[in-house]
């Protein structure tokens, strides 16, 4: 069987502007301030955890009004990170420089960018083009948000746990969980929120191979447990 790579014709590329179906545009700073209307001038708000969530919305929310003060609780140090790159599509991206051209301007510097995928599987190498990727450290990331914030203003508390739920109900206006898939600020509110989880098993291992991909390569083979994908991303 031929090991030639076998193109698949990409459409149109997905845009970098803004998408016109809201549902499937990232968070972005509407067009006209007058859409949001706070009940006073400047709002107290409490994030809760650092990641990247709680980190761009804080930028975000100061974009919509500088005067609005903000402090962020994170339990770990600052250059703690949980996981290793995160991966944007064009469309993401889109939303992210209609929100804040700068912020889009300064995360574009570390980008590694791709528009193939190569799919390896029974001998062939399919190629598919036109995706428009583009990924950068969680590290880094996390590193440039940090700045941002700081340059609105923000209070970051690391490595200090948020106070109690009650306590910031009544010192803040508005309070925000984003602590993550093992949420706190969730549990404590079950009965609200409601989460369903289902937790299933799949075994995880990554490597740092010394070689170069300028596109997503993936194996798709059966493993001695069953289906296995062996991917390997730009850096």
């Amino acid at each position: 069987m031929s090991n030639r790579p076998l193109q698949i014709p990409a459409g149109d590329r997905v845009r970098r502007g803004a998408a016109a179906d809201g549902n499937r545009q990232a968070a972005a700073v509407p067009a006209a301030r007058k859409e949001l209307r706070a009940s006073k001038p400047a709002l107290s708000i409490a994030i809760i955890g650092g990641g990247p969530a709680g980190l761009y919305l804080a930028t975000l929310v100061k974009l919509l009004n500088p005067k609005h003060e903000i402090e962020v609780w994170e339990r770990n140090a600052a250059d703690d990170t949980f996981g290793f790159g995160v991966v944007f599509s064009d469309e993401t991206l889109g939303g992210i420089e209609h929100a804040d051209a700068a912020f889009y301007e300064r995360l574009s510097q570390d980008f590694a960018t791709w528009d193939d995928i190569d799919v390896h599987f029974r001998g062939q190498v399919l190629t598919s083009g036109g995706h428009g990727f583009a990924a950068i450290s969680r590290q880094r990331l996390l590193a440039i948000l940090r700045e941002r914030c700081e340059q609105f203003g923000v209070t970051i508390h690391y490595r200090e746990p948020a106070p109690p739920l009650a306590q910031l109900r009544g010192s803040h206006d508005l309070v925000v969980g984003a602590d993550g898939v093992n949420s706190l600020t969730r549990a404590a509110r079950a009965a609200v929120f409601r989460p369903e989880l289902d937790v299933r098993r799949a075994r995880y291992s990554r490597a740092g191979p010394r070689i170069s991909v300028q596109r997503l390569d993936e194996h798709v083979h059966r493993g001695a447990r069953g289906g296995q994908l062996d991917a390997q991303w730009p850096d």
